[in-house]
């Protein structure tokens, strides 16, 4: 018997995140150099601790939201793809 895709997508000893060029894509780098900007701004006049610390709270707090909107949308879209398969193999 053949592997499932979803078993052959997570063992076949590739990773697919690395196919991934985040910062290939120009509207990534535009958004980046924004944060920077807003970043600059926001600790202007700080010390070089003060900047971190501050810029390391917003990142952790920031990334966090986004990992948990990611993960929702990964579950419902996920749902969706089981329901849609589901339906079509009961036919």
């Amino acid at each position: 018997m053949d592997k499932s895709m979803i078993l052959e997508l997570a063992f076949s000893g590739t990773n697919y995140a690395e196919t991934v060029k985040i910062t290939d894509i120009a509207e990534f780098n535009e958004n980046n150099d924004k944060f920077d900007e807003i970043c600059d701004k926001l600790c202007e006049g700080m010390s070089k601790d003060e900047k971190h610390k501050i810029l390391w709270d917003l990142e952790l707090a920031v990334f966090g939201m986004c990992s948990i909107y990611s993960k929702e949308y990964f579950k419902a879209g996920f749902k969706v793809g089981l329901t849609i398969g589901a339906q079509n193999f009961s036919d």
